[in-house]
């Protein structure tokens, strides 16, 4: 019993063991969570399918409202490009390219 070589021995042996169950300990864990956040998303997905929908048709509904506003700027804008200089011409150009790109972005951004 009083073997240095087998108390040795004995010692690595439960080192070894001490080591495989830490290690097989995190794999559970590891695996605990990664089913945690695969329902967690799985269930935030269903809420962005619920609400989009419903963002759809509130953005709609905002832009039917909208519509008739930005088509009296249109008109009021082209109206007063004939009194403008060339640059500002090309300004009004670049702000309706710019508005109409946000708008673009927008609405790529909702639907996906």
């Amino acid at each position: 019993m009083n073997d240095p070589k087998q108390a040795l021995k004995d010692g690595l042996y439960i080192a070894v063991g001490l080591g495989i169950l830490a290690f097989q300990r995190a794999q559970v864990q590891r695996n605990q969570l990664s089913k945690r956040i695969l329902a967690e998303r799985n269930q935030l997905e269903e809420q962005l399918n619920t609400l989009r929908p419903q963002l759809h048709n509130l953005i709609d509904g905002i832009e039917a409202q909208l519509s008739p506003t930005i088509d009296d700027i249109e008109n009021q804008l082209s109206q007063m490009e004939d009194l403008v200089p060339d640059q500002a011409k090309e300004m009004i150009h670049q702000a309706r390219n710019q508005i109409s790109e946000i708008v673009k972005t927008i609405k790529s951004k909702i639907g996906s």
